[in-house]
C-alpha cells in the first residue's frame, strides 16, 4: 500500500472514534498523539525515528512504559514500528483514513462547523437585526410624518365660503382674525383643522341662541 500524507484533525478524530470501540490505555493514547505531533513535525514521513528520551519528555511515561505501550498499539493496528539496537527506533503510522474518503471527511467536517457555527451567527446577528427593524420603522415613521398635510391658515375668503356652505352665520373676518392674533392655536395646541374649529363655532353660536331664546320666553 502506497503511503499518503496524512490529514492530521481526520485522523486525530478516527482514532478517538476507535478508541471509544477498542479502549485504550492512557499511557497508550499518550505516546500515539506524541508520534502523531512528532510526525507532523517531519513533514509525514512514512518511517521516522524517535528517541526514546524524546518520547519520555512527550508522554510522561517510562523507557519501560513506552515499550509496552507501542507493543499494545502495535497489535491494535495504530503502529509499526522497528528497533535498531541502540539508535533511535523508527516508527510509521498506520492511516485509518483512507485517502479516498479524505474529500468526505473534509465534508463532514464543514457541515459540522457550519452546525455549530450557526446559533452563535443568529445569536450575533439577532441584535442587528432587531435594529434594523427599529430602524426601519423610525424612518417609516418619518416618512408617514413628513407626508401628513402642513396646516395652511385659511384665507377670509376660504372661511366665508365653507360658513356659506354651512349657512351658519359666521362672520368669516371675526373667525380669522380671532385665530391669527392667537397664532392659529386652538387652546393650548396648534390648530391642524380649521374646519373643525370652524364647527365647533358654529355648535357654540346654536347653542348661546337657544338659551338667548329660553330665556326671552322666561321674561
Amino acid at each position: 500500500m502506497s503511503y499518503t500524507k496524512m490529514n492530521y484533525l481526520l485522523e486525530i478524530l478516527a482514532f478517538h472514534d476507535l478508541v471509544a470501540i477498542n479502549q485504550l490505555s492512557t499511557g497508550q493514547i499518550a505516546l500515539w498523539h506524541a508520534l502523531m505531533y512528532i510526525n507532523n513535525k517531519c513533514a509525514w514521513q512514512e518511517w521516522f525515528t524517535v528517541s526514546n528520551r524524546m518520547l519520555e519528555s512527550h508522554t510522561g511515561l517510562t523507557r519501560d512504559g513506552i515499550a509496552k505501550a507501542r507493543n499494545k498499539l502495535r497489535q491494535k493496528g495504530y503502529i509499526e514500528f522497528k528497533s535498531n539496537g541502540t539508535a533511535a527506533t523508527a516508527y510509521t503510522m498506520i492511516q485509518k483514513v483512507a485517502s479516498n474518503n479524505l474529500q468526505d471527511g473534509i465534508q463532514v467536517m464543514s457541515n459540522n462547523l457550519q452546525d455549530s457555527l450557526q446559533p452563535c451567527l443568529q445569536d450575533s446577528l439577532q441584535p442587528c437585526l432587531q435594529d434594523s427593524t427599529t430602524l426601519n420603522k423610525l424612518k417609516q415613521n418619518k416618512t408617514e410624518k413628513s407626508t401628513r398635510k402642513v396646516f395652511s391658515p385659511p384665507t377670509k375668503e376660504e372661511v366665508a365660503a365653507y360658513c356659506r356652505e354651512r349657512n351658519n352665520g359666521i362672520d368669516a373676518q371675526t373667525f380669522v382674525d380671532f385665530y391669527a392674533a392667537r397664532g392659529w392655536v386652538a387652546g393650548k395646541v396648534p390648530m391642524k383643522d380649521w374646519r373643525a374649529a370652524v364647527r365647533t363655532w358654529e355648535s357654540r353660536r346654536k347653542a348661546e341662541t337657544a338659551e338667548k331664546k329660553g330665556w326671552e320666553s322666561f321674561e
